[in-house]
């Protein structure tokens, strides 16, 4: 039985190994490639490529404005991207959505995105994570978000 539980464990590593390279995930990439903001119904939306560990960004908005952030995911693996404990003078809102694919294709990754309004000004720290919610290990991706809101 424990030989059956390293043969599993093997092939999920390399699952995840392989998934991960087909979608970019490369410790060599340059990080200050990896944001793109373009305009939408919010102020700014910031894409993320794909990485592993943690990575920090800074951001400016204006107090009432709001900015949102695109994060590749796939839940069916059952990772996903939380959002940690932040202060509430800042509200998070996400959707997932999946990307096209062929009828009763299973597997298929889509986008997480978060729209961050600040209510008041000052500075804040968000956390997203990128996970399963129900291992106690630390995340695979990190996306540490320094918030300056302004009048």
């Amino acid at each position: 039985m424990p030989k059956l539980i390293g043969v599993i464990a093997v092939l999920a590593v390399a699952a995840v190994a392989f998934i991960g390279f087909q979608y970019g995930l490369s410790a060599n990439d340059d990080p200050s490639d990896n944001i793109k903001t373009s305009d939408d119904n919010v102020v700014s939306v910031y894409e993320i490529d794909q990485f592993n560990g943690t990575e920090d960004r800074s951001i400016q908005v204006k107090a009432g404005e709001s900015f949102s952030v695109k994060l590749r995911s796939n839940p069916t693996t059952g990772y996903g991207w939380v959002a940690g404990d932040h202060d509430g003078s800042i509200s998070v809102k996400s959707e997932y959505v999946t990307d096209k694919h062929e009828p009763g294709m299973v597997g298929v990754g889509g986008t997480e995105t978060f729209t961050i309004t600040c209510s008041e000004s000052g500075d804040y720290i968000l956390e997203l994570e990128y996970k399963r919610s129900w291992e106690n290990v630390d995340p695979i991706s990190k996306l540490i978000l320094h918030i300056t809101c302004s009048d």
